[in-house]
């Protein structure tokens, strides 16, 4: 600790924090003054009550200072160990590490991520996609913190970089001939695209005692019990009549009432209408969760899994409780719940292609809104980064056939220079 006088004032600096104050009159100052030389082994909480400071405030203050510095060490450390070994992936510039091609820097957390999965080719390339979604955040806190808290709550990054997290909705409107087989379908297709079985070639009915009963004819893989009963139909023809005719079931938040939530189509809000403030715990957004947040009937009937775009993640409380705010979020599946109404994990792979498509649009958008220098409130950019970056962005996320792209598109898409163009 080092400490001086001027006048009636005190300045000590403590753990790398300054702590100062102008006292009353010379009285004051002297009794500070002694308690300062009475120990040399004071630490911030004596300080700070020697000062009349609030030592919560003061304390967090050097928390997060003494945070910066030690990450600021280990990132050199990082950076050095890249330098020395190569990473392929990665790259150093200014003891900054930076996926290649993308001038984004990179928090510490998912530098050593990308470290622990070097060895990896494929968890390393989910790892990729997901930070090169992140750098198209245009909230930088946001950024440099998703990766940490998707940890922390056990929320898993598919293969294509997207996050698996959960919400409860209320059921508006249920125009389906069977409830209880959309239910069964829509609960079971993460298990199922995990498997890797294909849709199109598996068909379900209902046994005599009334159970789905589900095979698959390229496979022979089978669920449910007995052979027999009645032939329902092809999985992957009964979620198109889900999802593109007049059965389909409607999902509402409880909250509001206004939100209109169909599986397999984006739910979004303009930026307008988003609170990215993190020091709000409660606020204006879309609300998503981890496993380990959600129960069963919290704000709504039923459960939903959902994939959210990591560059639209609006607000990671400071309270930190396991939720966030997004501007965009899918649903694509119903939740499953224990005996304790604790939400059952679905695996990592989910259906992906169609929000590429779409990621694959925003970002043709964003490229076009950096070319313009417009601002789009759809569609916010970081003002740190590159055309370039995007490009190369784009490059690393969409594994779409262009021809395949322009036709979901309805030509609104043309490639040039070997990338996507609006």
């Amino acid at each position: 600790m080092q400490y001086f006088r001027t006048g009636n004032t005190l300045i000590a600096v403590v753990e790398g924090t300054t702590f100062q104050k102008t006292f009353t009159n010379g009285e004051e100052t002297e009794t500070a003054l002694a308690s300062l030389q009475a120990s040399e082994d004071l630490d911030l909480v004596d300080v700070a009550k020697i000062f009349s400071y609030s030592a919560e405030s003061k304390i967090s203050q050097a928390i997060e200072q003494s945070a910066r510095v030690e990450e600021e060490r280990d990132i050199i450390e990082l950076a050095n160990d890249i330098r020395a070994n190569g990473h392929p992936y990665l790259e150093v510039k200014d003891n900054r590490v930076y996926a290649k091609n993308i001038n984004i820097a990179m928090p510490e957390t998912v530098v050593r991520e990308f470290m622990a999965r070097k060895d990896n080719e494929k968890d390393c390339e989910a790892l990729m996609k997901f930070w090169s979604l992140a750098c198209l955040n245009p909230n930088a806190d946001t950024r440099d913190r998703l990766f940490e808290f998707c940890d922390k709550h056990g929320i898993k990054l598919t293969d294509k970089g997207y996050l698996v997290v959960y919400r409860n909705a209320d059921k508006k409107d249920a125009m389906v001939d069977d409830i209880d087989l959309h239910d069964f379908i829509y609960a079971s297709i993460p298990e199922w695209k995990s498997m890797g079985l294909d849709l199109n070639n598996m068909n379900i009915s209902r046994n005599y005692e009334g159970k789905f009963e589900v095979h698959d004819e390229a496979t022979g893989y089978s669920e449910g019990g007995q052979d027999g009963g009645t032939f329902i139909g092809n999985i992957a023809e009964l979620i198109d009549v889900f999802e593109n005719s007049g059965q389909k079931v409607v999902y509402t938040d409880q909250y509001s009432r206004r939100t209109h939530i169909e599986f397999g189509k984006p739910v979004s809000l303009p930026e307008s209408q988003i609170d990215s403030n993190p020091r709000n715990e409660c606020s204006s957004g879309l609300h998503v969760a981890g496993e380990n947040w959600l129960q069963q009937n919290y704000f709504g009937d039923s459960g939903l899994i959902c994939l959210v775009n990591p560059m639209n993640v609006r607000a990671i409380p400071y309270a930190d409780r396991g939720k966030m705010r997004v501007k965009e979020y899918m649903a694509v599946g119903v939740a499953k719940y224990d005996d304790d109404g604790k939400i059952i994990g679905v695996p990592m792979k989910t259906f992906e292609h169609d929000y590429q498509t779409i990621t694959a649009e925003q970002v043709i958008t964003m490229l076009r809104n950096v070319n313009t220098k417009a601002c789009d409130d759809e569609y916010l950019i970081p003002t740190e980064i590159t055309e370039t970056s995007i490009q190369s962005i784009f490059n690393n996320i969409v594994e779409i056939n262009p021809e395949d792209l322009m036709g979901q598109t309805e030509g609104r898409v043309k490639v040039i220079n070997g990338t996507q163009e609006a």
